[in-house]
């Protein structure tokens, strides 16, 4: 294992083996460690292992020949192989849902004033908010106060309590490119605890790297890919425990194919392997079988 450049927040992800692993040295060819590339931005290259398992290396501790490939065309279609998922859903704690792709961590403050009777949220009329940001605001107000607030009036009446004086409350979490395209700071504590297990972890590690902005970026590259790898795996479960519900008198299987520099993962519901490959290939018409493998037996 290439010990120095493994980053914290590794976790354990649910996809199990995948088709592409290559073996990557360090540049002393003492440390070895098998891997799908997943993403590289330079500075950092993400590998996913056999386990399901993400870690980080930096490209400038990898051998010649790893750095010569990740420059080259079949590092780039395997990182699309690995291209990000559509299903961007995260889960609150009060069981309601946000569509957003994580971007980094971050932390800023919020800071609640009025001005000419219209409450502000910095610089920003709380009633241009969207309904989203006004529920999210609200439980920064009851976690800064440490009491439940429900309406924009309760926190009008607490800045009418504190003389005008702004209300200012520091948060901490992951930004959030929304559906719609726009940022949204999303604190830690709005999130469902499962979904926590993948996005708070690095986050100490961020902090300890606070004035330095490299390491600070290599947090955030970890984390992008580590919610990515979560969001895929939650879709591929789904569409297995879907298949498993319909599928009681067959076996479910995993088919890699490949076309046009291209991979794709089938799961479907068959006999035997043969007939798995070839309801992939009716998906995939002209495709090339990579890998087949068994999800579970029926008895």
């Amino acid at each position: 294992m290439l010990r120095s450049s493994l980053l914290s927040g590794a976790i354990l992800l649910l996809a199990g083996s995948v088709a592409f692993a290559r073996e990557w040295t360090d540049s002393t060819g003492k440390f070895k460690q098998e891997g799908d590339l997943v993403d590289f931005d330079g500075h950092l290259v993400v590998l996913k292992k056999g386990s399901g398992q993400l870690v980080a290396l930096a490209v400038d501790k990898l051998s010649k020949k790893d750095q010569e490939f990740l420059a080259s065309k079949p590092a780039k279609v395997e990182m699309k192989a690995c291209s990000e998922c559509k299903d961007r859903t995260w889960t609150m704690k009060n069981g309601t849902t946000v569509k957003g792709k994580v971007l980094k961590y971050g932390r800023r403050d919020v800071t609640i004033t009025r001005k000419d009777s219209k409450l502000l949220v910095n610089d920003i009329s709380w009633s241009d908010l969207d309904d989203w940001r006004k529920y999210a605001l609200l439980q920064v107000v009851s976690q800064g106060e440490g009491k439940e607030f429900k309406t924009e009036k309760q926190v009008e009446s607490l800045l009418v309590a504190q003389k005008g004086k702004p209300l200012v409350y520091p948060v901490a979490g992951v930004m959030l490119e929304l559906d719609t395209g726009e940022p949204f700071p999303a604190p830690f504590f709005l999130f469902s605890e499962k979904d926590l297990t993948v996005l708070e972890p690095g986050w100490k590690a961020w902090l300890a790297a606070e004035k330095d902005e490299q390491k600070k970026e290599d947090e955030s590259t970890m984390l992008r890919n580590l919610a990515n790898e979560y969001q895929k795996n939650k879709a591929i479960e789904h569409r297995i425990q879907l298949l498993r519900a319909a599928s009681d008198w067959f076996d479910l299987w995993e088919v890699v194919v490949t076309a046009n520099g291209e991979m794709a993962r089938v799961v479907v519901p068959a006999r035997d392997s043969l007939t798995a490959e070839m309801l992939a290939l009716k998906k995939y018409p002209g495709a090339s079988i990579l890998s087949t493998r068994i999800l579970n037996r029926r008895y």
